[in-house]
């Protein structure tokens, strides 16, 4: 099951979470208010902050959608530290194609915005 970190941004979280739910209506894959974590900020700590969270809460995720780059990088920091397998064992996609992305280890998986 997909799990997402949104920061609650108006500007760019809530758009960002109804596309992320849109998605998995679309291909007719469960979706739950509970299964979306929030965060203040779309930034590198608190990805890093919320995956232990996460996985407490839901130790079955296989896969998180972060709503930006900098969220998506602090989850994968995060699993390194707990030993998680990215993306072997957790799936983890970023939002904003920055080019920090394709610097990471391993290289980020992100969605562009024009």
């Amino acid at each position: 099951m997909p799990w997402s970190v949104v920061a609650r941004m108006i500007i760019a979280g809530i758009p960002r979470i109804e596309g992320f739910k849109k998605a998995l209506k679309d291909y007719q894959l469960p979706c739950h208010d509970h299964s979306i974590i929030h965060c203040n900020s779309f930034g590198f700590y608190d990805g890093q902050r919320v995956l232990p969270l996460l996985l407490d809460k839901y130790p079955e995720a296989t896969a998180v959608f972060a709503a930006s780059d900098d969220l998506a990088m602090g989850v994968i920091s995060s699993a390194y530290q707990l030993g998680i397998a990215v993306p072997q064992q957790l799936s983890v996609i970023g939002y904003d194609n920055t080019r920090s992305a394709e610097m990471a280890i391993p290289p980020l998986t992100t969605v562009a915005q024009p």
